[in-house]
């Protein structure tokens, strides 16, 4: 093996070169992670904090590979998160933790298909075809105009949460017309696609800059994943 060669690490062996702040001189391999955030025990004890989010975002071994001698801001960022929002969160109280552990078998790449199929196998009540007869809308539209013909602001209606009658729950999509504008807050509100997602199975920075690959899965208990760390 090349010294250069990538490494298939333990999440405990993971763990020692997050503390030591610094990146080693070969790539890291055989990990997923994510940050995950909470104010309250029970809130560490899934992948996703809230107890209705069904989908998890996941960061493989190339993103915790660039996560290290990163400051925690830095990290937060990398991952999509807005200075605001994270602002908005450590008001509320909120702490937050990174989560490692070995690579998921069921984790694929975040790309809208992957993304559509997975919706469907955890939300089987939400007509399918809402998401069908959208996808390519999806693609091919920009956030800023979906948002706009809704008349609303996605996320200041995330933040109040389910009783706004503007946020999609997956039974208030279901009894939709199944429009872009409708299927575009079910993906903010319900699933975390926040208007930074492409699809394309890469993360964006705030400043509009490609990062790492970003994976989907379906949400879990923590306990049920063997060798998990939590930082």
């Amino acid at each position: 093996m090349s010294h250069t060669d990538p490494q298939k690490i333990t999440p405990e062996e993971y763990l020692q070169l997050f503390k030591e702040g610094k990146k080693p001189p070969y790539k890291i391999e055989g990990l997923c992670g994510r940050i995950t955030r909470g104010f309250k025990p029970e809130h560490f004890e899934r992948l996703s904090t809230e107890p209705y989010k069904r989908i998890s975002w996941i960061l493989g071994s190339d993103g915790l590979y660039e996560f290290l001698g990163k400051t925690h801001l830095e990290m937060l960022m990398s991952t999509g998160c807005e200075k605001e929002w994270i602002k908005y969160k450590l008001e509320q109280g909120h702490k937050f933790k990174l989560i490692v552990f070995p690579q998921l078998e069921d984790t694929v790449m975040a790309t809208w298909e992957n993304l559509i199929k997975l919706i469907k196998i955890q939300f089987p009540e939400i007509n399918p075809l809402h998401f069908d007869n959208q996808l390519e809308q999806l693609k091919m539209s920009h956030f800023d105009k979906i948002q706009n013909d809704f008349g609303f602001d996605y996320e200041e209606i995330k933040r109040i949460g389910p009783e706004h009658d503007m946020y999609y729950t997956p039974a208030r999509l279901n009894s939709s017309q199944g429009k872009l504008t409708e299927v575009r807050a079910f993906l903010y509100h319900e699933v975390g696609c926040s208007r930074l997602y492409t699809g394309n199975g890469y993360g964006v920075h705030p400043d509009g800059m490609r990062t790492e690959l970003e994976y989907i899965s379906k949400n879990r208990w923590i306990k049920d994943i063997d060798q998990l760390r939590m930082i």
